[in-house]
């Protein structure tokens, strides 16, 4: 008997991928600016160093989603905010 195979989720194109990454670290940058506060302030609201907000805010590094509401409540602002500005 052979074996059923479920289907593969179709992933979006790696592109589209990158495209929602950089939205979402340019929107991070932009409520930090608005803000008025410094990466070291939000490096230390998060227990982090600098280096890894400018990492996060130029693409560098992902921004996980896990990480995501952490960051939120760092800059101020709720999850739904930062989605939002990034869509």
């Amino acid at each position: 008997m052979a074996k059923r195979s479920t289907p593969a989720k179709k992933q979006p194109p790696v592109a589209e991928l990158r495209a929602r990454r950089s939205a979402l670290a340019e929107c991070i940058e932009e409520i930090r600016k608005q803000k008025k506060l410094s990466r070291q302030a939000v490096a230390d609201r998060l227990k982090t160093k600098r280096l890894q907000v400018w990492r996060i805010e130029n693409g560098v590094t992902d921004l996980g989603a896990d990480d995501v509401p952490a960051w939120a409540e760092a800059l101020g602002v709720t999850v739904a905010a930062i989605y939002r500005k990034a869509a």
